[in-house]
């Protein structure tokens, strides 16, 4: 009865660091592609002439707008805008979008 109840503690508790593990990095990617979502909807809304790429930081006007960029590219084609971004968190997340 005790090792029968030691290996269901021990499995629980493996299972419950697995959990947690999961968790923590879906978290980390989430928050992440929040970043990615929010400067998106703040280049969309904003003139590209004050956008620098400086290190690994997206510089609007001279201030920090994004950090731990790993890439951006960006090209203007007639009314579209065409960028590759990718940032580093714990984790590499990279998109690609086209702005009008």
């Amino acid at each position: 009865s005790i090792i029968i109840l030691s290996v269901v503690v021990l499995y629980s508790i493996k299972f419950s660091f697995n959990i947690y593990k999961q968790n923590s990095k879906n978290l980390n990617l989430n928050i992440g592609k929040m970043d990615l979502e929010s400067t998106k909807l703040f280049l969309q809304e904003n003139d590209f002439d004050y956008l620098s790429y400086s290190g690994t930081n997206l510089i609007y006007n001279n201030r920090l707008l994004l950090n731990n960029v790993t890439k951006f590219e960006y090209l203007k084609n007639n009314n579209l805008i065409f960028i590759d971004i990718c940032i580093k968190r714990k984790y590499e997340i990279c998109k690609e979008w086209v702005l009008n």
